[in-house]
């Protein structure tokens, strides 16, 4: 560890000449560079996080923070951590101790100037300068895993509505995970007799290249993969909804030379179930906001098998919905975003957009334009296409069910239809983080004076940050507030446990019915 003290005293030295000066351009902190002072001092990562924080943070200005103070405050401290490091004694025995606690108050201090901040996105994450260890403050965890709401988890098992009260008809209710899980294991299953075609054929070979010996061990693997993976679908069919991640993660990394890419590119769709009632009331649940891949074109193979499962399947459903509405015996509607942790603004069109037509306006939206924190542009209008076949909306009634693991997209999703006619919000306040982002690690003068800085696990300090600040009509910003809903219901766990029964669908269904 000697070598780690005699860095962090020589830029400690540095640290101490240093003082704080207002930028007259931008820096680049994806420039390793620009970050080499930081990643062996304290008080050198203090000073590119305030930086950094300084010029590309969007939300300064629902902000109560005084950030000059908190440099006056701050840096002084960083610095002293860095003196201690140089005084450590790398012989002595408890010398990973001494690196714990200074490492630990490093953290406890970001944690202190971070946690206030209002942003819902927000996430810094530091590489230690001594035990080159990453950890990362996030705002918003912090506050919300204090509501006792945070843990509450709605299951996705309609069972109880399939089979005890009779609402809902199994044949008109699709669950694309197990159906992704299924389209996957026949498509093995259909691998798994050519796979078996080769082995026989090497063994029926007298000579083989050394190519080959490597490439029948890898059918073989597979073969053995495959059939594991069948036997424990056959004996719990729960398991078809992880078969694309099993597949993922087990099989692939060991076969790239059979060509069995990674499903989607690891990056999997979200989970859909969609229904109808037996008295007209149509339902969406997503996982996430991940679905613009998979319902595209130019998928092949097993994806494409997959993409077509998830396309019929929300075709069906909508088509169907937009039928009732025309004979007016549509009930109304539930889009249920419940632990969903946001994702694509495109997926909108199939969710919240799939009821309504047009645009659907949302509020205004502002980027900064200069390294001020409160260089902003005008303000513009903020608008998501909807689904580009509605000529009009859906007039029955929309209820959102949402809680507090309700992310981003989710959260846009649940203020859309509040502010629609008819719609509102069924479960409990929102998570809080309410604005839009660019791309994750992102840095680009030319996209302006604001979104994410540093490479994740690679640079010293790296910043996830929102790229515009968001105003919703009627309420402004909602960046660690959420959304509340018209009606406050928390999640059953035990009754869910007890007895299969979801009770905020069951308000929801209640509303629809009833109107109250």
């Amino acid at each position: 560890m000697r070598h780690l003290y005699t860095a962090i005293l020589a830029l400690a030295v540095m640290a101490f000449t240093g003082c704080r000066q207002d930028r007259d351009e931008l820096i680049s902190y994806n420039s390793k560079p620009n970050m080499f002072g930081a990643e062996n001092s304290y008080g050198e990562q203090f000073k590119v996080m305030w930086h950094a924080m300084n010029t590309n943070y969007a939300a300064w200005e629902i902000e109560d923070i005084d950030w000059d103070d908190i440099y006056v405050t701050y840096y002084p401290r960083f610095v002293e951590l860095d003196t201690l490091a140089s005084r450590g004694n790398p012989d002595s025995p408890d010398v990973e101790e001494q690196i714990n606690e200074i490492k630990n108050k490093a953290e406890a201090m970001y944690e202190e100037i971070l946690s206030p901040l209002h942003d819902g996105h927000t996430k810094l994450a530091f590489i230690d300068p001594l035990t080159k260890e990453q950890y990362s403050i996030s705002p918003a965890m912090i506050r919300n895993q204090a509501r006792p709401d945070f843990q509450d988890c709605p299951e996705w098992d309609l069972s109880y509505y399939t089979t005890v009260t009779d609402d809902i008809d199994a044949g008109n209710c699709a669950h694309l995970y197990p159906l992704m899980g299924k389209a996957i294991m026949n498509w093995l299953a259909e691998e798994a007799v050519e796979l078996q075609q080769a082995i026989d054929e090497y063994d029926e070979e007298e000579t083989h290249t050394g190519t080959e010996t490597i490439e029948q061990y890898q059918r073989l693997s597979m073969l053995s993969a495959i059939a594991k993976l069948q036997e424990n679908c056959a004996t719990d069919p729960a398991r078809y909804q992880d078969v694309a991640s099993i597949y993922n993660k087990t099989i692939v990394p060991n076969h790239p030379a059979l060509g069995y890419p990674t499903l989607f590119g690891g990056d999997l769709p979200a989970d859909l179930l969609l229904f109808i009632t037996k008295d007209n009331i149509a339902y969406l649940r997503l996982s996430g906001f991940d679905l613009a891949a998979v319902m595209g074109d130019g998928l092949e193979g097993v994806e494409e098998t997959i993409g077509e499962l998830y396309k019929q399947s929300w075709h069906t459903w909508h088509n169907l919905i937009y039928r009732m509405h025309s004979s007016g015996t549509l009930k109304g509607v539930i889009i249920d975003v419940r632990n969903n942790g946001g994702g694509n603004v495109s997926d909108f069109q199939y969710v919240a957009g799939a009821v309504m037509a047009g645009e659907c306006v949302l509020g205004t939206m502002k980027s900064k334009n200069g390294i001020g924190r409160l260089d902003y542009a005008p303000a513009v209008s903020f608008s998501i296409p909807c689904y580009k076949g509605n000529s009009e909306s859906i007039t029955a009634p929309v209820v959102a069910l949402a809680n507090a693991q309700s992310v981003s997209m989710a959260e846009i999703t649940t203020i859309a239809i509040k502010q629609k006619e008819g719609g509102i919000s069924i479960g409990t306040t929102t998570w809080g983080g309410c604005t839009t982002l660019i791309g994750d690690g992102i840095y680009n003068e030319a996209a302006g004076y604001a979104g994410t800085f540093g490479v994740r696990g690679e640079t010293a300090v790296y910043g996830y940050f929102p790229y515009h600040l968001c105003s919703y009509t009627g309420m402004g910003p909602a960046e660690g507030k959420g959304f509340t809903p018209d009606i406050e219901i928390r999640y059953d766990t035990d009754l869910y446990n007890q007895t299969g029964r979801d009770n905020q669908l069951e308000r929801a269904f209640q509303y629809l019915r009833t109107g109250k």
